[in-house]
């Protein structure tokens, strides 16, 4: 895909778009809630899909799509290059070329809808990209428990599947079942298939920790719980 095109060329026209995108931003997110009053809604990654979306349109005036290009702008940072290679993970290329693909082709998909007024293109990733590599340390007396209503947080729960990962030569590996482990991945029943969550639970090391920066230096081991 894409033959005769460098990696680094393809990197520089998606960090152009995503340029492009950014300076667009505010204009873009005045458009968004701006609806008028018109029966509006974000589309998941199922709903955003050309067929699925039409179906819609008899429903809605509007639906706010994910751009599907510029989520690949977002290249790794050192931190997640360090992450992966201290996960064991393969390293794999900055330029997806396959995904580039299947975003472009989506993308000329959408093309007629979003002339029509009817899908409108957001940076969805953008909000959710991490804005410093300093991480935040939390903390909650009650694991969390009152982030969302009980009776939402039950639905969650109800309809999780857990299942083990394992690492398979530079491969992370969903596994039929759940055993001990660091390694999870989280799916809830009526989504997309093949769409999860991994979390990983690092028994960690504290070297030094500073209160007026309120700050914290550890390292993270892999070691793998035994059962008793």
């Amino acid at each position: 895909m894409y033959r005769g095109i460098s990696d680094a060329a393809l990197e520089k026209e998606l960090r152009d778009y995503r340029e492009y995108c950014l300076k667009a931003l505010p204009e873009v997110r005045e458009t968004v809630k701006a609806s008028n009053g018109s029966v509006s809604c974000m589309a998941t990654d199922t709903m955003s899909r050309t067929s699925h979306l039409k179906q819609a349109a008899l429903y809605l005036e509007e639906a706010v799509v994910a751009d599907p290009i510029f989520e690949l702008t977002d290249f790794r940072s050192k931190v997640s290059e360090n992450f992966q290679l201290f996960m064991g993970m393969a390293a794999t290329p900055n330029i997806d070329r396959k995904k580039l693909a299947q975003a472009a082709s989506k993308l000329i998909d959408l093309r007629p809808l979003v002339a029509g007024g009817y899908v409108k293109l957001y940076p969805v990733t953008f909000e959710l990209e991490s804005k410093t590599e300093v991480i935040p340390l939390l903390h909650s007396d009650n694991a969390f428990k009152d982030v969302l209503p009980e009776s939402i947080l039950k639905q969650y729960k109800t309809n999780a599947l857990v299942r083990s990962v394992q690492n398979d030569n530079g491969k992370l590996l969903v596994m039929r079942h759940l055993h001990v482990g660091r390694h999870i991945d989280i799916r809830f029943q009526g989504m997309q298939r093949g769409f999860g969550m991994g979390y990983t639970l690092f028994p960690p090391e504290i070297f030094s920790s500073n209160e007026e920066q309120r700050t914290i230096t550890i390292a993270l081991s892999k070691d793998t719980p035994t059962t008793n």
